[in-house]
């Protein structure tokens, strides 16, 4: 395990081993230790895709930041048009 429990596991089980052989003790060591080496194989894909991601995805965050650069640039004008709108109706009323 990668963990400070897992290490802390281990070494009780070596300093245990030190002391008289179990099998079903081996036996569930040898598991855990498949079981570690294939979540290590897992985790290594995976970390792989991820250094990759940004490669690939160059380009789609390019296209994401130019949309939200548009999406910001109507919400300024969306606030002026809003701002004005308020401000022309209390124009009127104090005409009447």
């Amino acid at each position: 395990m990668l963990t400070l429990k897992g290490t802390v596991r281990e070494v009780i089980r070596d300093e245990m081993d030190r002391y008289g052989r179990d099998p079903i003790a081996d036996t569930r060591r040898d598991k855990n230790r498949v079981e570690e080496a294939e979540l290590l194989r897992r985790l290594d894909q995976e970390v792989a895709a991820i250094r990759e991601l940004p490669a690939w995805k160059g380009a789609e965050h390019n296209t994401l930041l130019q949309v939200n650069n548009c999406l910001n640039s109507i919400e300024a004008k969306l606030d002026l048009l809003t701002k004005e709108h308020l401000r022309i109706p209390k124009q009127q009323s104090g005409r009447n």
